[in-house]
C-alpha cells in the first residue's frame, strides 16, 4: 500500500491529500489506533489505492481535514468528507446534540 504515486508530491513535499491518504490507512491498520482499528474501522478496498482516493474525494481543500459522517462506519464513499476542524468538532461521537438530533431523525 505505501506505493509512490506521481499526484503525492507537491512541490517536492508530500501533497496534503496524499498524507490525509497515509494517515487514514495507517490509523485502520494498527492496533495501536483503539479508536479506529481498535473498533474495527476499516478503509474499503478501493482507497487502498491513492490514486482511486484521490478520484472519488478530490484535492484536499486547504484547512480541511477527513471526517466520517458522525465519527461512524468506514472509510468508503459516501462517508467521508472533506471537513473544518469545527465541523470535525461538532461531528465527534460525544456529541450529545448530534446523537440526540440523530435519535429524534430515527423516529421518523
Amino acid at each position: 500500500m505505501r506505493r509512490e504515486f506521481p499526484t503525492s508530491y507537491l512541490d517536492g513535499k508530500r501533497a496534503p491529500t496524499y498524507v490525509s491518504w497515509w494517515h487514514m490507512i495507517a490509523r485502520c491498520s494498527d492496533i495501536n489506533y483503539p479508536y479506529y482499528k481498535g473498533r474495527g474501522v476499516s478503509v474499503c478496498d478501493r482507497w487502498g489505492d491513492f490514486s482511486n482516493f484521490l478520484a472519488d474525494m478530490g484535492t484536499r481543500p486547504e484547512g480541511t481535514t477527513l471526517g466520517r459522517i458522525l465519527d461512524r462506519g468506514n472509510y468508503e464513499p459516501g462517508n467521508v468528507f472533506w471537513m473544518t476542524r469545527t465541523e470535525q468538532g461538532l461531528n465527534q461521537r460525544n456529541n450529545n446534540s448530534l446523537r440526540r438530533w440523530e435519535m429524534s431523525r430515527a423516529k421518523d
